[in-house]
């Protein structure tokens, strides 16, 4: 993860892709989903999760780094949710934005199970209550990175275009 990372930061910085450098990248990743296993590690996740949260301060990137499904993420790191229904999801952090991180408009459907309802019936009852930068920030993440990808052209370099993508969490 810490090679990945840190070769998915310097090409990133090289490009002046992050927001701190004039670029469109204003989040970032440092991991995924951990918080759905972490407890099955026991004192050795909690302790993963923090180095994870200090190797992402260490790389200094001037954007502000998100844990998604991280309920216990330290600071400054962002926990976010990730699902279908985040309404009432809290940061565990009160002085943290409140994040959805995947918008799931539609999944598969199994017998009996109940219908999904996805991103347009719930959207609004998610940004209710939130203030416009909050709101903001949640509907128009997607359009930065679509647009970082043709303004830089990095849809020509798939690989670029897949670590830009998994490091801002939009790969679903």
């Amino acid at each position: 993860m810490k090679n990945f990372t840190t070769l998915t930061v310097d090409m990133t910085k090289k490009e002046k892709l992050f927001a701190s450098q004039g670029g469109p990248i204003i989040i970032a990743l440092i991991e995924n989903e951990n918080g759905n296993v972490q407890s099955y590690y026991g004192d050795a996740g909690k302790a993963y999760m923090n180095r994870c949260s200090n190797f992402a301060q260490s790389l200094y990137i001037g954007v502000p780094w998100i844990m998604c499904q991280q309920s216990d993420a330290p600071q400054p790191m962002i926990s976010t949710c990730n699902g279908w229904y985040c309404d009432n999801f809290k940061p565990y952090n009160d002085n943290s934005l409140k994040m959805w991180t995947e918008n799931w408009t539609g999944w598969f459907k199994s017998w009996d199970d109940k219908d999904h309802l996805g991103l347009l019936r719930i959207l609004p009852s998610l940004l209710q209550g939130s203030s416009r930068l909050e709101a903001l920030s949640r509907t128009i993440t997607c359009i930065m990175v679509e647009q970082a990808l043709v303004e830089h052209q990095l849809h020509r370099f798939p690989q670029l275009m897949i670590m830009m993508l998994l490091l801002m969490n939009m790969v679903t």
